[in-house]
């Protein structure tokens, strides 16, 4: 089954509060694990969450990222520790409610969210958005494992030099329960790069034509 899903990767998914300026966040943190090709950062905002940044460069089509957020089917083969995810509801044509559930292992819970996930086009600059946002308050699931909260994430795709894409994701979530910091913070990292460096293999499988998406190339 195929179906927009703007999946809040697990570079939100697995983070425990932690002191933070009151009013502004932290600086961003580089993820030194990180290859020269993704770049990955992090930050701690004045919620206690932890925020996420991935990038990099990818030959591809835009229309072929949403091909591949549709079909949900191959979600376990690039987004790291993601089992499964299932339409609640289409609000409109660009818009889903998506329940992701996220396989943990111990010592870490099973993870669940509800989110509600739109996206937009620039007429100009032909940049794609997709935004995501907490939905957990307006549908109701079965409990498996611990409900994340405050989910707010999302992926911008900029056209660049030579037919590139330039692939950003910024996120942060409140992920229930209770993780020591320096655990939640090395699963994170680990699993945002394992999910940025599928990318470029799995974009390679979509490349046509997306209904309402403008090329750049």
């Amino acid at each position: 089954m195929r179906v927009i899903i703007i999946y809040a990767v697990l570079g939100t998914l697995l983070l425990w509060p932690h002191s933070a300026t009151p009013n502004e966040p932290q600086a961003w943190r580089s993820y030194q694990s990180a290859p020269e090709t993704i770049q990955v950062d992090y930050r701690y905002l004045p919620e206690g969450h932890i925020q996420i940044r991935a990038q990099r460069e990818v030959d591809t089509g835009l229309g072929a990222f949403l091909y591949l957020l549709e079909d949900v089917d191959r979600i376990g083969e690039w987004v790291a520790r993601a089992e499964r995810a299932t339409i609640l509801a289409q609000p409109a044509a660009n818009s889903y409610i998506v329940h992701t559930k996220f396989a943990g292992s111990w010592p870490i819970a099973d993870r669940y969210m509800v989110t509600r996930s739109y996206w937009l086009q620039g007429p100009e600059s032909l940049t794609l958005i997709l935004d995501v946002q907490d939905a957990s308050a307006d549908y109701h699931v079965p409990v498996e494992g611990v409900r994340m909260t405050n989910i707010h994430a999302q992926w911008t795709l900029q056209p660049i030099a030579n037919c590139k894409v330039a692939i950003t994701y910024i996120g942060a979530a409140h992920p229930g329960g209770y993780l020591p910091l320096f655990l939640a913070r090395t699963t994170t990292l680990s699993s945002i790069l394992d999910t940025f460096a599928q990318l470029p293999a799995m974009l390679k499988d979509y490349q046509r034509n997306y209904s309402g998406v403008k090329e750049p190339c």
